[in-house]
């Protein structure tokens, strides 16, 4: 009966998914501020990044270059629903909410899956009574890392509930003015998702993966976790698209517990090989501090969930885009010719 429905559908709009991101600063590492990742349907960027006073031109001046990768879609018998999820995250490094969406007219039976397509992170926020006055929460903090995941959703009549987990990891460092207010600190987060429903049962993958950097400052080369991704079978044709990521620094090693400044950092799916029923990439996943001074002795970690969603008559085209702004907020034009 799916099958049925899907073939008198009419082929959707073409939409886009985050597939990818990487944001690495030109001369120096930093606090994280503000941190900001989207893709619209007509391939527009919206973009954010700020650290601390050393990169907004306070004190001195940096300059963020961003990489990002997306998909452009067409398909038919493919419903989608968007939204974004708004939270606080703080004192605590993780927190929950549930975004809810209006799915009227939504088939019965059809299934769902939840993925990203943006997000940001922003400390620049009104903080609690306890919160220290001598410290800018705009001046962000050191980190050991930050990650977004979705759940299962969930249809209650013409609702789709998307359970919506942010972790937001800050660490003590050089500062003891920043030190003293991490334990109080309160971060803005929100997640662009992207609900898709269909035909298929979609296929997920997990995986994780921990490596040791190098530490020989300064100015170490670090290199990124890699990971192989191989879906076989399912969908005929399918896009695929992330459930969740996670970046860790110092979540282990000698360091352990400790933020530094970030050099650079991001995830991206690679695609590899795409085939029919099968689809082979690669994910690179960068959390770096190198620079004049690196704090720490690092010790990245990587979590991700990705799922491959199907429909009949799937078209896929995968982009990537690069260049440079001012530090702070940044929106482009269209993107894809």
């Amino acid at each position: 009966m799916l099958l049925l429905l899907a073939a008198c559908a009419e082929p959707t709009e073409p939409f886009v998914l985050l597939t990818g991101w990487n944001y690495e600063w030109e001369q120096l590492s930093h606090r994280v501020s503000t941190l900001r990742v989207g893709v619209a349907d007509d391939t527009s960027l919206s973009l954010g990044l700020v650290g601390g006073d050393w990169s907004t031109g306070a004190t001195f001046t940096d300059t963020p270059y961003y990489r990002v990768r997306y998909q452009r879609v067409t398909a038919t018998g493919l419903r989608v629903f968007r939204g974004t999820a708004t939270l606080l995250v703080g004192p605590e490094p993780s927190g929950t909410t549930t975004l809810e969406l209006d799915a009227a007219g939504l088939p019965e039976g059809y299934a769902l899956s939840a993925v990203i397509n943006g997000f940001s992170l922003d400390t620049n926020v009104p903080q609690g009574p306890d919160y220290p006055a001598d410290y800018d929460p705009a001046y962000g903090y050191t980190s050991n890392g930050f990650g977004f995941f979705l759940g299962d959703v969930e249809r209650v009549g013409d609702t789709l509930r998307v359970p919506v987990q942010a972790n937001v990891r800050w660490g003590p460092q050089d500062r003891a003015d920043m030190n003293a207010a991490i334990p109080y600190a309160v971060t803005e987060v929100t997640v662009d998702v992207v609900v898709l429903a269909g035909p298929f049962e979609p296929e997920t993958w997990s995986a994780s993966k921990t490596l040791d950097l190098p530490w020989d400052p300064p100015f170490t080369d670090q290199p990124p976790l890699e990971l192989d991704v191989d879906f076989a079978g399912g969908a005929s044709e399918a896009l695929i698209a992330w459930r969740g990521f996670d970046l860790g620094l110092n979540l282990e090693g000698p360091s352990m517990g400790e933020g530094d400044y970030l050099r650079a950092f991001g995830a991206e799916l690679i695609p590899v090989s795409v085939q029919d029923r099968a689809f082979n990439a690669s994910i690179t996943a960068t959390i770096s501090t190198s620079s004049l001074s690196e704090w720490s002795d690092p010790f990245a970690g990587f979590e991700g969930a990705l799922v491959r969603f199907g429909a009949p008559d799937l078209h896929a085209e995968h982009w990537t885009v690069a260049g440079s702004h001012p530090t702070g907020l940044a929106t482009t034009g269209p993107t894809a010719e």
